[in-house]
């Protein structure tokens, strides 16, 4: 199981797709799925949380675009992966332009397929 063990946070502000991303994530052998609906909610769980191992965060919450949490990430250490159903690519800014893109609808072979990507590269797994 490619998560297995592994604490993931999930920032979607649309409920149905936060839950099947969740469901795919635990059955893929996820310890600790976390849901937030916004940038302020994910802030407020990884601050709790200490030890998400990644984050899957929609690019546009509502009025809130997540650019700056995502820089918080890095600046973490901590991986994360944008989602988006807009094409918005060209709009992400050049610094976070090596942070992995899925474009919604995505499959749960893309999703997972990302996810061992980024637990692979994590520091400390090379």
């Amino acid at each position: 199981m490619p998560l297995q063990g592994k604490s993931v946070l999930i920032v979607e502000d649309e409920a149905i797709i936060a839950l099947d991303t969740k469901q795919v994530v635990e059955k893929a052998g996820a310890e600790h799925v976390f849901i937030a609906r916004s940038v302020q909610e994910a802030r407020a769980l990884l601050q709790q949380n200490p030890k998400i191992d990644t984050v899957i965060l929609d690019i546009s919450l509502g009025s809130d675009p997540s650019f700056p949490l995502a820089e918080s990430l890095l600046a973490a250490g901590i991986s994360c992966i944008f989602s988006t159903g807009y094409p918005t690519h060209s709009l992400i800014p050049e610094h976070l332009g090596t942070i992995p893109i899925l474009t919604k609808p995505y499959a749960e072979g893309e999703l997972l397929s990302a996810l061992a990507e980024q637990m692979a590269n994590r520091p400390g797994n090379k």
